[in-house]
């Protein structure tokens, strides 16, 4: 089949010469035909834009609507603002409603992609019109949408790119019958061949008919106005013929006519070099190829080995007059035929017990049936299943979590080489799948990458959610191509808990999708995997699966079952997919499906064995409640030696074989998991073992983390802490240690920089994995006033965590949050078994020293700030129980000063001091004493900081005009007064008008606001 694409080098300076698009008379004369509506924008009298067919369907212009010349002397619609449009006479609604066929096109010149403005929307409303988009935000991609309220979902013909910006485009759409296509700059770009609305059975109201150019009837909505300009627009009640297009776009008829003659011979069956013309006259060709591995660009060709391969030939015709040079493009489809005849059948997982092997039941696999002898692997909690009783069957189960079947990257280099092909499968969707209507659900996902949305290298996918498939060479939009039967199976009573089949088959440029045995649609593709998929460099498809997504966000296919999935080089026929043959061929869905029903309504699983219950009752480890010494771990059962046993241990202090490694600093519980597995069914056994910590590392207080950043403790970037551990933390990316002088010195955590913060190392969270129900934490905290981010997520004081993404990881931590005083544990992260306290209703307030506590007591949490507990919560999870992941001993992201969720702003422009851990319940009596240290601390913090820079408030005014005299003005009445002097002790206030004072500097303190002070 022949593709098309066209583009003209024009710049927006070059002139649209009339009489040269028009100088063949016989084109002329044609292109007058069926014209009903036609503006040339040449001129508007009081708003009205007349019509040039003849036919009085004149226009008026809207709101800023203008008609003027533009940059290249073309007459032009100008639609620069956001509300104007023009409305083509009402009237015109009785003509259109009467059209079968019909024609839209114009030049335009878009000043930007609005969202899902309009070239075009004509009709009744939202639900009876025909609209042509420039920029669809769904696909993005120009397309036009044709509906009838009474159809469910509207045709839509797409074309492969979006109109470009800043440049002249002209732009057609036709529908002829049911075909309707989208040509710019005079090639087809976008075909659908299935369109079942036209103008006469729109459902067309003439009383309530609107046809507006620039404005969607959906504006009100969010849709854009247009923004640009146009040129020549026109309506016909037929489809233009591509020749009649490309006498539109202005085309010289040498080109045009060399573009119609060029067809080089011996494309259909390949086997030898091929003889490409490189000139037409005054016309210059240049060639292509989509595989130049296959066929390069002087025709040379190299046969492929095993499969037939279409490579795409792209033709550039090129011509220059006056002064002009025009290209247009032309694509032939090349069809190589291989060295050797490969067998139909590529592949095939039915699943049968002799083609699995299950010795290793962390990566089961089972060997495909044909000849190919491809290997896949089961992933995650995917298993085998057998239903049935009379009649057995082996499927594949897709578990209820992120199980899937790698089908191998082998069978990759395969598929690069597909032309015409089949895809098929069985498949079964639970009761309990509630997931079936998300994004996601894909049933097979052919992909170059297991992150599309980042790589964007192109996929091959069927998603059950509307049994849609799709091929893109790289992500969803312009150019995917899809075949959609819009069967929702999530809303159809009786469909899950049911056998059904599903059938994909490309044949030329058509593909089918069949569904339990029936063609449910049918459309144009052109992208092949041979020509779409394949990549320079690359020597197949790598990520091959069934039930997983090559986009990350998407939904796993849970709680389905599948069985027999075939890929076949070759294009089945209705018989072959419906009937069985005497030679094997055919797929025989209908007796199939009766038969998979039968075996699951008799027995859903047949197949878990009972012998996995009896091992799990017989397995135990004795007294693990005082474990110094290596354990014997069974590696297989005692009552049935096929079953398989594998051990795992977090915090990882014992090995898959038993060894145990004594903790350093505390005794820690371990949770010892046993795997039991057979046949790929699995049950897990815990254990837990308290392991006393090593003699020589055994804390003998209370107190396990003290960092207080004291210039004593700080060598370098190195902070060393106050523990009998002696912990060495780091000074990361400008954070550093500050003194703040006062009646007492404070050496602290200062954060200055917006990535500024502190590392506690990873030695810290090994305390962290064995902290049980009672444990305290304190640190001292100050936000500078101008901090304008402090509410944001993430002004975390402290974070201990598996993982410095915790978001992508999922894979616990414990924090506190400065912005509202919180305190948050999970195993996972927020939205899967976070727990807490939910701290202050406000955030707390900048510019003053603030402490923080918060107290584990058994399974009450206690958040107190500046003494005063403001929070309690139930916390039942508690680090050692919670945190410890398999085969770590400790946290490995322990912070201050920064979350462990990209993403989050860090504390910064803050300062901390004194951050404490303790292995018991701090009385709220210890916390009140603490507490009151934030006092002398903002006493040092104003006597260190310049007077320029502590003046906060102009609220209130200070005069020490008169010396030995503090006199403040401008207070209500009922505020808290205080002043100290340079070391920092309280004056005595009666009247704040009149504070007598000596000589020297003074701090004046209004509620929290502050300011410095000289008295002579």
């Amino acid at each position: 089949m022949k593709q098309y694409v066209y583009s003209l080098k024009l710049l927006r300076s070059l002139s649209l010469v009339v009489a040269f698009i028009m100088g063949n008379y016989v084109f002329a004369q044609t292109l007058e035909n069926g014209l009903k509506v036609h503006y040339t924008f040449e001129s508007a009298t009081d708003g009205v834009v007349p019509d040039a067919s003849g036919n009085s369907n004149d226009g008026i212009l809207n709101n800023n609507a203008t008609v003027g010349v533009s940059d290249d002397g073309r007459n032009v619609l100008v639609l620069n603002q956001d509300s104007g449009y023009v409305e083509i006479d009402p009237a015109y609604g009785s003509d259109f409603a009467t059209y079968s066929d019909f024609t839209v096109a114009t030049w335009v010149y878009l000043d930007e992609q609005g969202y899902n403005a309009r070239l075009l929307d004509i009709g009744t409303g939202r639900y009876n019109n025909a609209a042509l988009t420039p920029w669809f935000y769904g696909n993005q991609v120009c397309q036009l949408k044709i509906r009838n309220e009474d159809i469910p979902d509207a045709d839509v013909v797409a074309a492969n790119s979006a109109v470009p910006v800043n440049e002249w485009t002209h732009v057609v759409f036709t529908l002829q019958g049911t075909t309707g296509t989208i040509y710019m700059n005079g090639v087809a770009v976008g075909v659908n061949e299935s369109v079942t609305v036209n103008p006469s059975t729109m459902g067309i109201n003439t009383s309530n008919f609107a046809a507006w150019i620039g404005k969607s009837q959906w504006v009100g909505n969010g849709d854009s106005f247009l923004k640009g300009e146009l040129s020549d627009f026109r309506i016909y009640n037929r489809a233009l013929s591509q020749s009649e297009i490309l006498n539109l776009a202005g085309l010289p008829e040498e080109l045009t006519t060399a573009f119609d003659n060029l067809n080089p011979a011996g494309l259909d069956e390949v086997t030898s070099n091929l003889t490409l013309p490189e000139a037409d006259g005054n016309v210059t060709i240049k060639w292509s190829s989509s595989d130049t591995t296959i066929i390069d660009s002087v025709g040379n060709v190299t046969r492929p080995e095993k499969f037939d391969i279409t490579v795409i030939l792209t033709a550039t015709l090129s011509m220059e007059s006056n002064g002009k040079t025009y290209t247009m493009t032309k694509k032939f489809d090349a069809y190589v035929l291989a060295l050797s005849e490969a067998e139909d059948l590529v592949a095939q997982w039915d699943f049968a017990e002799d083609d699995i092997d299950f010795s290793n039941p962390d990566a089961i696999t089972v060997t495909d049936v044909s000849n190919s002898g491809f290997t896949g692997t089961l992933h995650n909690d995917a298993k085998i299943r057998t239903i049935g009783n009379t009649n057995q069957y082996n499927v594949l189960d897709l578990g209820n979590g992120t199980g899937y079947f790698d089908m191998g990257t082998d069978i990759g280099k395969d598929i690069y080489q597909l032309g015409d092909y089949t895809i098929s499968a069985y498949y079964l969707v639970e009761e309990e799948n509630t997931d079936i209507g998300s994004n996601g659900n894909f049933i097979w996902c052919i992909s170059n990458t297991d992150d599309i949305d980042a790589d964007r290298n192109g996929a091959m996918i069927e998603r059950l959610t509307d049994h849609r498939f799709s091929i893109t060479p790289t992500i969803y939009g312009g150019d995917q191509q899809a075949v959609n039967p819009g069967v929702n199976p999530a809303s159809t009573d009786g469909w899950k808990g049911k056998w059904h089949h599903v059938l994909y088959v490309q044949s030329g440029s058509v593909g089918t999708v069949y569904i339990d045995g029936d063609v449910a649609a049918t459309g144009t593709v052109t992208n092949l995997p041979s020509t779409s998929l394949k990549k320079a460099g690359m020597e197949g498809t790598l990520f091959n699966w069934i039930g997983r997504s090559c986009y990350t966000a998407d939904v796993y296919l849970k709680n389905t079952l599948v069985y027999d999935f075939r890929l076949y080089g070759k294009a089945l026929s209705e018989g072959e997919i419906q009937l069985s043959s005497p030679f094997g061929i055919g797929l025989d869905v209908y007796s199939v499906l009766d038969d998979l029903n039968t075996a699951y309504a008799e027995n859903k699983d047949a197949s878990y064995p009972d012998e996995l219950d009896a091992e799990y009752e017989n397995l135990d480890l004795g007294d693990l409640s005082n474990l110094t010494t290596n354990l014997t771990l069974p590696s297989q059962g005692v009552l049935d030696n096929s079953i398989t046993i594998t051990w795992s241990s977090a915090p990882g202090l014992i090995s898959a074989d038993g060894v145990v490694t004594r903790p350093d600093y505390l005794d820690t519980d371990v949770k010892l998991t046993a795997v039991l597995s057979k046949r790929g069914y699995k049950l897990t056994k815990e254990f837990i073992a308290t392991i006393p910590a090593a003699e020589a590392t055994k804390y003998t207080s209370d107190m396990l983390i003290h960092f207080n950043f004291d210039p004593s403790n700080v060598n370098g970037d190195v902070v060393t802490d106050l523990s009998e551990q002696h912990f060495k933390g780091s000074l990361m990316k400008g954070a550093g240690s500050r003194v703040l002088k006062g009646t007492t010195d404070f050496g602290v955590l200062n954060l200055a920089g917006d990535s500024s913060y502190f590392d506690m190392g990873d030695e810290v969270g090994k305390v962290i994995y064995a902290l049980k129900d009672g444990f305290s934490i304190s640190v001292y905290y100050f936000i500078d006033p101008t901090k304008d981010n402090f509410t944001s997520n993430g002004n975390f004081l402290y974070a201990f965590s598996n993982s410095d993404s915790s978001a992508a990881y999922k894979n616990g931590y414990l924090f506190g949050r400065a912005s509202y005083n919180t305190y948050a544990i999970s195993p996972y992260r927020w939205d899967n078994g976070q727990v807490g306290t939910t701290g202050l209703d406000a955030a707390a307030s900048q510019g003053e020293w603030h402490h923080y506590a918060y107290v584990q007591d058994d399974t009450l949490g206690y958040i107190y700030q500046d003494g005063i507990a403001i929070d309690t919560a139930t916390v039942k999870k508690w680090p050692n129980t919670t945190i410890p992941k398999s085969g770590m001993v400790g946290t490995t992201a322990n912070f201050l000063g920064r979350s462990n969720f990209e993403g989050d702003v860090y504390l910064a422009q803050a300062m901390l001091y004194d951050f404490q851990l303790f292995n018991k319940k701090l009385t709220p009596e210890e916390i009140s004493t603490m507490s009151s240290v934030s006092d002398d601390l903002y006493t040092a913090y104003l006597l260190s900081v310049p007077v320029k820079d502590v003046k906060v408030d102009d609220s209130y005014r200070v005069d020490t005009s008169i010396p030995g005299l503090i006199r403040i003005y401008d207070l209500k009445g009922d505020e808290k007064v205080s002043v100290y002097n340079i070391t920092g002790r309280l004056v005595t206030v009666r009247n704040s008008e009149n504070i007598y004072v000596d000589r020297g500097i003074y701090i004046v303190k209004v509620n929290s606001q502050v300011k410095k002070v000289f008295v002579k």
